[in-house]
């Protein structure tokens, strides 16, 4: 933010030695012709961009140099104080009756350290961030021209760079043809042609001057119409009276509604709540609230596994078949022994015979021994297998019974885990526990959906407001429990369309008593008109050389410039309109070639050359400072020359509360050579700065 503090004048043109305070905020500085206003606002720029080093103009240099170095002295030199983004600098030039005798220093204003980077080119553009000729048309408002667009290529360009998104194309030569328009409502080329503004005003006059000599009397119309006109008012302070009346009625129905809402909405959450903490009591979730997921399944694994290791009667069945081939093994290690024993007898008996040489049994014998030793062999084959048989299944038999102990202490274990887990649970069966927890899962569902509904409800409310709101409910007298169930927004609507109509008739009637009455007119009174007749021919010469002017700048125009801003400086425009005509005025249409009309009461628009010279340059004056809140920061100085002479004191005052107010975020400084202007800055409580007063000895 950009704040000049002070101007200190060393020497420079009529001033030597002199300190001109700046402050905050809308400042005016007053003082009457060859005061010095023209002098400081030289030195102003001049300290900001410097002397132009060429001759743009023959003689311009020599006569600004000339103006500033005072008569005997060799040069002009003087400080400029201001503070930028919270840095105190001090910008200190000194100017030679030429160029080469310049000298130019920035430094802070409380080292005195000179501030690298700025350079006496470029220290206005640094601050300003636009040049020496740019800051003339956009901060600096001078009171010969009012009209917002420059003609250079900077200009254009700055406006390029605030549309650069791109909304709307701005044509320069739909600009001109604009403004050629704008002429021709002014002023018609010939008589084939339209008549403009000026060709109507001159008809008006002609009117007038035939009007002298035909003035009859319509008092009595015009009583009658001021009759209607006091009745019209009559009604409407009636129908505003009561309007008021019922408006206060229904914003306290709108405010107990919203109380009302409030309170269903904290009941509501109540409600919620209280099911959700019956919920959180209830005995399945108390019981089974701590019950896992992990738990479950751990006692669900547990069941499988006991049901998996319970194999007892399938080991009882293994154990019978195993006795059963034992004794299989024991009936053939038997037989076996049988065998063996005939096969020995036999053998021993052939033995004996052979020896007591008994020859018939001899015979016999000595045949059968082969038989016995088979059988022998064939006994000892089988009571061997039978022998080994029988011990494999003795050792089969102790791996069943160990095994058989193995699984009657793990299902014993299982069944102790499984029986914890139950007990914990209060639990008999898994069946219970499952039951139990698909309950506690079941009441936190609803638990939640219950919080989640109660948070839906307090969603952007505060709590505490809405157990206000339902306390308060309860205390609603009667009358407003009544009123809750009134509806009188038919009654404001009824009133409302009853003050339109009366404030239409009005305006009618105004307008009649305006314009087509003329009793109790005189020549005289129609001189008065011609008068002003003249005053608004002068001045719509003055907007046709305008007009022309305007046309000249953008003839330099020859490229198509996007915008976006335009909309923005529609609103800006339509706020700043409304400061200044008092509310008034508040519907500019701005069009891409910034082109205005004015809103009228019956919703119609008009060109802005067809009012007034006050509205007209009330209207540019806004779209400057519109312009100006896009241009830089937006909270960089503004300073205005005496712009306001053309507005009446309504229109003055506007003006003057608009600049206060922008005054509030940036610094304002009117410079003026009216008296009447400063009073009114006074009563505004604008700080004033008086040349006359404070610089006596000094201009």
């Amino acid at each position: 933010m950009i704040q000049l503090t002070k101007a200190t004048l060393t020497t420079f043109g009529k001033f030597k030695n002199k300190t001109i305070p700046f402050n905050q905020g809308f400042q005016i500085i007053y003082g009457g012709n060859e005061a010095g206003k023209s002098t400081l606002q030289l030195f102003i720029r001049a300290m900001l961009y410097g002397l132009p080093n060429q001759r743009k103009t023959a003689g311009l240099l020599l006569r600004d140099r000339e103006r500033i170095i005072p008569w005997g002295e060799k040069y002009a030199e003087g400080v400029l104080s201001l503070t930028a983004d919270g840095k105190s600098i001090e910008i200190y030039r000194r100017f030679g009756k030429t160029p080469a005798g310049d000298k130019m220093e920035i430094r802070d204003a409380g080292t005195g350290e000179p501030i690298p980077g700025y350079q006496s080119e470029t220290v206005g553009e640094l601050l300003f961030g636009v040049s020496a000729e740019l800051f003339e048309k956009t901060f600096w408002f001078r009171q010969d021209s009012v009209f917002p667009i420059g003609t250079d290529e900077e200009l254009s360009q700055k406006l390029r760079n605030l549309q650069e998104s791109g909304e709307e194309d701005i044509s320069a030569q739909d600009t001109l043809d604009s403004l050629k328009q704008q002429k021709k409502a002014l002023r018609a080329k010939d008589k084939r042609e339209t008549p403009g503004l000026l060709d109507i005003l001159f008809k008006k006059k002609d009117e007038k001057l035939q009007e002298k000599y035909q003035l009859e009397s319509e008092w009595t119309e015009r009583k009658n119409a001021e009759t209607t006109l006091e009745n019209a008012k009559k009604r409407l302070a009636d129908a505003n009276g009561k309007l008021e009346t019922l408006q206060k009625l229904e914003e306290t129905r709108q405010r107990l509604q919203s109380g009302q809402a409030k309170a269903t909405k904290w009941k509501e959450a109540e409600r919620l709540r209280a099911f959700t903490e019956e919920l959180q009591q209830s005995k399945p979730f108390l019981t089974f609230s701590s019950l896992t997921e992990e738990t479950l399944e751990k006692a669900e694994s547990l069941k499988r596994k006991i049901e998996t290791l319970d194999r007892s009667q399938q080991i009882g069945y293994d154990k019978e078949e195993l006795h059963t081939q034992m004794r299989v093994q024991r009936k053939r290690k038997k037989a076996a022994t049988v065998l063996m024993l005939l096969g020995g007898i036999v053998m021993i008996s052939a033995l004996i015979l052979g020896v007591m040489r008994v020859s018939f049994w001899k015979e016999i014998l000595l045949d059968s021994i082969p038989v016995c030793v088979f059988f022998l062999g064939l006994g000892l084959y089988f009571f061997r297998q039978g022998e080994k048989g029988y011990r494999d299944l003795l050792q089969k038999e102790e791996r069943v019974i160990a095994m058989e102990t193995d699984v009657v202490l793990q299902v014993s274990a299982y069944k102790k885990e499984l029986g914890g887990i139950l007990t914990a649970f209060g639990c008999e069966t898994l069946e219970e526990l499952q039951n139990g927890f698909s309950s506690a899962r079941t009441i936190r569902i609803q638990m939640e959906s219950y919080r989640t509904a109660y948070q839906k409800i307090l969603e952007d409310e505060n709590p505490d407001e809405l157990r206000q709101c339902a306390r308060e409910l309860e205390s609603v007298t009667p009358e407003e429990k009544e009123l809750l169930k009134t509806d009188i927004s038919g009654e404001i609507q009824k009133l409302r369309s009853v003050c339109v109509q009366a404030v239409s008739e009005m305006k009618e009637l105004e307008g009649k008593l305006s314009y087509e009455f003329h009793g109790g007119k005189t020549p005289a009174n129609v001189d008065m008109e011609l008068a002003l007749l003249e005053e608004e021919i002068a001045e719509a010469n003055r907007r046709l050389s305008a007009l022309e002017l305007a046309e000249s700048v953008f003839a330099s125009v020859c490229e198509k410039r996007k915008t976006e801003f335009a909309p923005k400086v529609n609103e800006k425009v339509n706020a700043f309109l409304k400061s200044l005509s008092a509310g008034k005025y508040g519907d500019v249409r701005i069009s891409d070639s910034f082109r205005m009309r004015l809103g009228m009461p019956g919703g119609e628009t008009a060109e802005a050359e067809y009012f007034s010279r006050g509205t007209y340059e009330q209207m540019y004056l806004a779209l400057r400072l519109s312009l100006c809140e896009f241009s830089g920061n937006g909270d960089e100085p503004m300073f205005l020359d005496d712009v306001l002479t053309s507005f009446d004191d309504t229109r003055t005052e506007g003006a003057m509360q608009v600049l206060k107010q922008l005054g509030e975020c940036r610094q304002m400084i009117l410079f003026t050579c009216h008296r009447w202007v400063r009073d009114l800055g006074n009563t505004l409580s604008a700080e004033i700065y008086d040349l006359e007063e404070e610089l006596t000895d000094g201009c």
